[in-house]
């Protein structure tokens, strides 16, 4: 009977770390705004608790302590990785951003001065017009 109320225990206690770490994990990849920091923790604090959690399930009577340190230490590393992935990522889209607005910019920029010098041919061409004008109807008036 006590070996039955330990399992549910133990059973119980995993189900809600892993919930714990699932909910930790699912935070991470969200897409960052130009101003927020790419640096993100969750990978790592849940694969800890994950790892620590099945380590502990392994682990009988003494070792279940050095398991559990292990499948800690374990999962740690694995989310360490998956968070330096999604700052990769982060830091990758925020320069494709950059880029985007710089590219935005560019092409603004691009446009203004082909629509001034459109409206400078214009301008040169009715003041060539007049004078044209001008110079036709001073022939035909002599």
């Amino acid at each position: 009977m006590n070996e039955l109320l330990n399992s549910l225990k133990i059973c119980s206690g995993l189900v809600a770390c892993i919930l714990l770490a699932g909910i930790l994990i699912s935070v991470g990849p969200v897409k960052p705004a130009l101003a927020q920091g790419c640096d993100k923790a969750g990978g790592t604090i849940g694969g800890a608790v994950i790892g620590g959690a099945a380590g502990s399930m392994f682990g009988r009577k003494k070792g279940r302590r050095g398991a559990t340190i292990g499948g800690a230490l374990i999962g740690g590393v694995l989310g360490s990785r998956r968070d330096q992935r999604a700052k990769s990522r982060c830091l990758r889209e925020r320069e494709v951003a950059k880029d985007r607005d710089m590219q935005r910019r560019l092409d603004y920029d691009r446009q203004r001065l082909l629509q001034e010098e459109e409206v400078r041919k214009e301008i040169e061409e009715r003041r060539l017009f007049e004078e044209w004008k001008r110079q036709r109807t001073g022939t035909l008036k002599k």
